[in-house]
C-alpha cells in the first residue's frame, strides 16, 4: 500500500495534477474557487427571498418586525434554533 493508505487508489486521473497518471490527488477545499462561488449564490439567493416579503407587503413586515421585538430572548432563540434545524436538514436532502 502507498502512502495514501489506498483512498485515493481506484480514482481517474486528476486533472489538477496532470502529472499524477494514475491516481487523483486530492484537489483541496476551495478547488477553482467553485465553494466560494457557491457561497455567493447562496448569498445572492438569501437576498432575493429575504427581500419578497418587504417588496409583496411592507405592512406585514412592519408588523412582524414589531412582533419579534416583543418577542423574549429565549423564544428568538428557540426560533433560530429551529430555523438552523431546518436548514441543515434541507442541505441533507439537497445534497
Amino acid at each position: 500500500m502507498d502512502n495514501l493508505g489506498g483512498v485515493w487508489q481506484n480514482q481517474p486521473p486528476c486533472p489538477y495534477n496532470p502529472g499524477n497518471a494514475g491516481r487523483a490527488k486530492d484537489p483541496g477545499f476551495f478547488v477553482d474557487g467553485k465553494m466560494l462561488h457557491d457561497l455567493w449564490v447562496a448569498l445572492a439567493l438569501l437576498l432575493v427571498i429575504e427581500g419578497i416579503i418587504p417588496f409583496l407587503s411592507p405592512g406585514a413586515m412592519k408588523n412582524m418586525m414589531k412582533a419579534v421585538a416583543e418577542m423574549d430572548d429565549k423564544s428568538l432563540r428557540i426560533s433560530g434554533l429551529f430555523s438552523m434545524i431546518l436548514g441543515v436538514i434541507a442541505l441533507y436532502l439537497v445534497n
